[in-house]
């Protein structure tokens, strides 16, 4: 299934002055053009050589795009997918001060700045409150921090990181045990649970964002679904 593909988007961080001379966006060919000046040797007289070109391709662009259009082009598919039993996920990568948080967590004091892992929560459940055919369903979450090559169950403060271990089910699937997972059945159980895992992440601050994380983290959502007559 195409769903199942990865896909790899690019995120331009919004600014006042942007590169545009030097990142060239092609919305119709989905590529950014990185244009880098000649350089020269340094020696008096000489002229800078010819500028360089290198043209990177992505299964889509977001330039100066909302959260609700991230969302729509990055998490829709993925959902769909996992409401018809195919594990997905959707990783946000890239330099410090890039928008990483922001693009996954969102701001917290405006509904309509919320990042991906709030709206994705809200429509699995949604979804699943209104998908026909389905005698029950269950969600649990669990959160992971991953800091200086140890494991941190951000649910649990008190478990220990040598109490995490990471091993391969008989299905071929990474598992962590001694994780803690919660059953959540609405929207604002599932959120409550976010925020507070947020609120123990190693944070740090820089010249571009007061709190940007100092951390990997992982934020999962585990669905078991039961059809009618099964």
């Amino acid at each position: 299934m195409s769903r199942s593909a990865v896909k790899v988007l690019l995120r331009t961080r919004p600014s006042d002055s942007f590169a545009q001379d030097q990142l060239q966006i092609s919305q119709s060919s989905k590529s950014v053009t990185v244009v880098q000046a000649g350089r020269s040797s340094g020696l008096p007289n000489e002229k800078a050589g010819p500028a360089q070109q290198y043209q990177f391709t992505f299964d889509g662009i977001l330039h100066n795009a909302s959260q609700e259009d991230v969302f729509q082009l990055v998490a829709t598919d993925v959902i769909q997918g996992a409401l018809e039993g195919i594990n997905g996920t959707i990783m946000c990568y890239g330099q410090t001060g890039a928008g990483k948080t922001y693009t996954m967590t969102g701001d917290r004091q405006s509904y309509k700045q919320r990042g991906l892992i709030p709206r994705t929560i809200a429509a699995t459940l949604s979804q699943l409150s209104a998908a026909p055919g389905l005698s029950s369903w269950n969600v649990s979450v669990s959160y992971l921090e991953i800091y200086n090559e140890a494991l941190f169950d951000l649910l649990d403060i008190n478990t220990q990181p040598h109490e995490l271990t990471l091993y391969e089910d008989a299905r071929g699937q990474t598992q962590v045990s001694g994780m803690r997972k919660v059953a959540v059945a609405s929207e604002a159980e599932a959120l409550s649970l976010f925020f507070e895992g947020e609120g123990n992440r190693v944070i740090g601050e820089h010249q571009l964002n007061r709190e940007s994380s100092r951390s990997h983290s992982i934020f999962m959502l585990h669905i078991t679904t039961t059809t009618e007559g099964a």
